[in-house]
């Protein structure tokens, strides 16, 4: 492993209990790893580039080899930058809070910018197969209950979606959660466990 790259999807900067999580884990990377080069992306900082009519016609057209116009041309360049430095990276962090029972509308901005045919997967008659097989993702999750209770897990679609997304374009998928931050509990205790399942998680993923 050479390059990490740390995708932010919280805008509360110090305040975010998903990017407090994964500082932790990063700063013991480092420590372990000094030769690692560890790169983040603040999503909320980011101007992301629009993917409109011009994209959506530009992925039809790059499927068929149809010539785009200009601005198709444009938007499918933009975020075609944006998915090669993604791919750049050996092993991807994303630290995120839960929002309405899933993910920041940024970072589903970012994820259907780079997550097309023949970038991050391939299509055949036999279904999907991902292209980033041999990476690895830790998903670091918050949430201000917590869905992990049989009555609960069915309003999660925030670690759902992205466990789901991440397997399909084939990374090997390690996750935590510091949940229940809304909730008058031992909040101590839970983001013990949360940074011992880093602990447990950061061997492994270096491999």
């Amino acid at each position: 492993m050479k390059k990490v790259l740390h995708l932010i999807a919280s805008p509360r900067a110090a305040c975010s209990h998903s990017r407090h999580l994964a500082t932790y884990f990063l700063d013991k990377l480092r420590k372990k790893h000094p030769e690692f080069k560890i790169e983040e992306i603040d999503l909320f900082a980011t101007k992301l580039p629009e993917f409109s009519e011009a994209g959506a016609n530009a992925k039809f057209k790059d499927n068929h080899n149809i010539p785009m116009t200009k601005e198709e041309r444009k938007q499918w360049e933009d975020a075609k930058k944006y998915c090669l430095e993604f791919k750049s990276a050996d092993a991807i962090v994303i630290s995120l809070p839960m929002w309405n029972f899933s993910i920041p509308y940024q970072l589903k901005h970012y994820i259907d910018l780079i997550t097309q045919p023949r970038w991050l997967f391939n299509t055949s008659e036999t279904g999907y197969s991902g292209l980033m097989d041999g990476k690895k993702a830790l998903l670091v999750y918050a949430s201000g209950g917590c869905y992990e209770s049989p009555e609960t897990a069915q309003f999660d679609f925030q670690s759902s979606y992205m466990s789901l997304w991440a397997n399909f374009i084939g990374l090997k998928v390690y996750e935590t959660t510091v949940h229940s931050t809304d909730i008058p509990v031992d909040h101590i205790k839970i983001e013990k466990e949360a940074k011992e399942r880093l602990d447990d998680i950061l061997e492994d993923f270096c491999a």
